[in-house]
């Protein structure tokens, strides 16, 4: 298989959401810590529920953006689950470090949506 520039930051946002993803299962307790206090007892849910949830969605999301024909779908699903993370955390540094992760989602949701752009 050759790889082509492309890949380097395709590889790298899959692999950040895989390793938060799985690291969510092996250390709960550091995710949760970062969770709003409302989120206990949401729709049903508590703060462990929902850490099991998150990572499952990242784990989805890095699948989704390796498939080369739902590309688009795993950015624009990255690019709308970080937003509110990046609210969160604002102002702080892990806040601009999403934007940048944030900024490659978008960039393969429009590089990849069906039909956008004609110029890839």
């Amino acid at each position: 298989m050759k790889l082509s520039l492309i890949d380097i930051p395709l590889l790298g946002l899959a692999l950040v959401f895989v390793w938060f993803g799985i690291d969510k299962f092996i250390h709960p307790e550091l995710w949760i810590y970062w969770q709003p206090a409302w989120m206990e007892g949401f729709l049903g849910f508590d703060q462990q529920d929902w850490n099991v949830i998150l990572g499952i969605k990242e784990l989805a999301f890095a699948t989704l953006l390796l498939i080369p024909k739902t590309r688009w779908l795993g950015g624009i699903a990255m690019a709308v689950y970080l937003l509110p993370i990046i609210y969160i955390g604002w102002p702080g540094d892990i806040a601009v470090r999403d934007i940048g992760i944030l900024s490659i989602a978008v960039y393969f949701f429009l590089k990849d949506l069906p039909g956008l752009f004609c110029n890839r």
